[in-house]
């Protein structure tokens, strides 16, 4: 079906993806997806300190489910249901959050409440400097655009 539709299209050049050797990382995937039975509860931090509902427990269970293949993920629900509770759950290893600087504080307060024993750190303002001992950084997009070759350089094992 997919074929048709790109064939019929004026000028389109399209080779059946099946007649193509996959790269290495979507091979593993597919792998992966063929022995899909469903998703796994995944392992909540021993530090939480919350009680989740159960939409927040499925939304932890995706995340770790797609961060198990290598993946992105996206949560989006309306404002207020834990996002930031459930990403904090995943956050395993150092990890970079970018964020609207209007919510930075919101992260801190969340990240201090809900995982105790994560290290947390701001990196913003004028005299900013990575803490390399921070589990988890926090910074703005506007940080991000000025300082993403000092950011880039950082071993994140996932950013938010």
């Amino acid at each position: 079906m997919i074929a048709a539709i790109f064939a019929a299209a004026p000028g389109a050049r399209f080779k059946a993806i099946r007649d193509e050797t996959p790269p290495p990382a979507l091979a593993s995937l597919a792998q992966k997806l063929s022995d899909f039975e469903g998703i796994e509860p995944a392992e909540l931090p021993s530090d939480l300190r919350a009680q989740l509902r159960p939409y927040q427990v499925d939304g932890i269970n995706w995340l770790s489910f797609l961060r198990g293949l290598g993946m992105g993920a996206l949560l989006a629900d309306d404002m207020g249901l834990g996002k930031t509770l459930q990403a904090l759950c995943v956050v395993d290893g150092r990890t970079l959050v970018v964020a609207p600087t209007s919510v930075l504080q919101n992260w801190r307060k969340e990240a201090e409440t809900f995982r105790p024993d994560l290290s947390v750190s701001i990196y913003h303002g004028p005299k900013r400097s990575l803490d390399d001992d921070a589990e988890l950084v926090l910074t703005t997009y506007a940080i991000l655009r000025l300082d993403r070759k000092v950011l880039a350089q950082q071993d994140w094992k996932m950013v938010v």
